[in-house]
């Protein structure tokens, strides 16, 4: 058990974690590094499930959204909870905005390369640099932003 305590806390100590803290601290979410962070967080997931196996718990905690997508579950608009606090009160603000096309916004987002930090915009959905964030569509912009953040900008 202890052996497997060990492993996980250098996976979550930084500098060199694969998961960062959430939740003040509470809970843990992939560190988004490019396509190097996904065969650490595989080899951290047989980890974990080899553990389980043995019947070893681990004290670690990883948010609901993590939960979600290890068992193949869909994702809600409450989703966005889960987000960095800087990005959840965005996303709340937008759910709260009874004018939002003021605000022009579109279904894409701006991240950053992982090997060059250039920008780059990515449409949520096809053609998503074009259509814009109303009223009635704000519920399914903030899943899909929320989606990217903590699922597809993990991989990309």
């Amino acid at each position: 058990k202890q052996w497997y305590q060990r492993r996980v806390r250098e996976m979550i100590e930084e500098p060199n974690s694969i998961f960062v803290t959430q939740n003040n601290g509470l809970t843990f979410q992939p560190r988004q590094q490019g396509n190097k962070s996904v065969e650490k967080v595989y080899l951290a997931g047989r980890l974990f499930a080899l553990s389980l196996l043995k019947r070893n718990t681990i004290d670690v905690h990883f948010n609901r959204s993590f939960y979600k997508h290890i068992l193949g579950q869909a994702s809600n608009t409450l989703d966005y909870m889960d987000l960095p606090e800087d990005k959840r009160k965005v996303m709340q603000a937008i759910l709260d905005d009874p004018n939002v096309e003021e605000s022009e916004l579109y279904f894409s987002v701006v991240t950053h390369d992982p090997e060059t930090m250039a920008p780059v915009e990515v449409d949520l959905i096809r053609d998503g640099q074009n259509v814009l964030v109303t009223n009635e569509n704000k519920a399914a912009f903030v899943n899909l932003s929320s989606l990217y953040t903590l699922t597809f900008s993990l991989v990309n």
